[in-house]
């Protein structure tokens, strides 16, 4: 297989198993030479084709095969029966012309039979190019798995996180449909003021649970650096109900806390973040009265 990129994912391209291809001499031409190209492009590339060579070279060493000591003998046996070249004299002349060379014929046995040297490097080498192959399609399966599973993992975890966001989101819901179907509830309309014209937001609170919930019709974002804070007239005195962002107000604030007596009023001012202990008046954005 020849990949062609103008830009390489050097990651599938490793994985694809070419690298293991040309360094166990299945690659074509064409692919030898892009491999050799971009091993001198990526250092990823080149790295990793050091790093299958000493692989298959450690396997060809730890899976070599020590000749046993009958074959050795053999080998030995053959080297007597052979004659050897004589040396020459002293005045230079050979002792081949004064004794014949003595020939030895091998039996039809021997002729035939094969060479176990070649034999033994015959069958290393199909025994390596197996456990190569094996090894390449072991490692691309094992890859492919491996991508499998951390995009089931991801989809499992973002499917996890949607999960508990909507059991969240129905337990906020339950605790505000509690709220309004509760006997016991009071609504006062928190209308706008110079601040914020417009503005509108629905109060409602239960004695009974001494919790409340507000929700805007309409209502300014405040700046990034401000917040709303509402505020509970009791007694004469302004009491902090709490500080809420934009979204909150516009989507039903969550239930919160509202335990007090005498209440005549209900505002809302806009403060920096983190809230004040007395309101800003010139801030109030909206504010409703109890007794209609």
């Amino acid at each position: 297989m020849v990949y062609t990129f103008s830009v390489v994912d050097v990651k599938e391209y490793i994985a694809s198993g070419i690298l293991e291809s040309v360094v166990l001499g299945f690659a074509s031409e064409q692919e030898m030479q892009e491999v050799s190209c971009l091993s001198h492009i990526y250092p990823e590339i080149k790295a990793e084709l050091n790093s299958i060579e000493q692989a298959f070279e450690k396997m060809a060493v730890e899976g070599a095969i020590e000749p046993s000591a009958e074959l050795k003998a053999v080998v030995l046996e053959k080297i007597a029966q052979t004659e050897q070249l004589p040396s020459q004299t002293p005045n230079g002349t050979s002792k081949i012309a004064e004794k014949p060379a003595k020939i030895v014929q091998l039996n039809a046995a021997d002729a035939n039979s094969p060479n176990p040297w070649k034999w033994m490097a015959a069958a290393s080498v199909i025994l390596l190019l197996g456990v190569g192959s094996l090894w390449i399609l072991a490692t691309n399966r094992a890859n492919s798995l491996n991508t499998q599973v951390a995009e089931l993992n991801q989809e499992k975890s973002a499917n996890e996180q949607v999960l508990t966001a909507m059991q969240l989101e129905q337990e906020r819901l339950n605790a505000i449909q509690a709220m309004v179907v509760d006997h016991d509830m009071s609504k006062v309309i928190l209308m706008g003021t110079p601040k914020d014209p417009k503005a509108c937001v629905h109060f409602m609170w239960s004695n009974s649970s001494n919790k409340g919930i507000m929700v805007a019709e309409c209502i300014t974002d405040p700046p990034t650096d401000m917040q709303y804070q509402l505020w509970a007239i009791a007694d004469g005195k302004p009491v902090s109900l709490g500080l809420f962002d934009h979204e909150e107000v516009m989507n039903t604030t969550d239930p919160f806390d509202i335990s007090m007596d005498n209440v005549s009023a209900f505002a809302i001012t806009l403060e920096k973040k983190g809230g004040v202990a007395s309101p800003t008046m010139e801030n109030m954005v909206v504010m409703g009265s109890t007794a209609g």
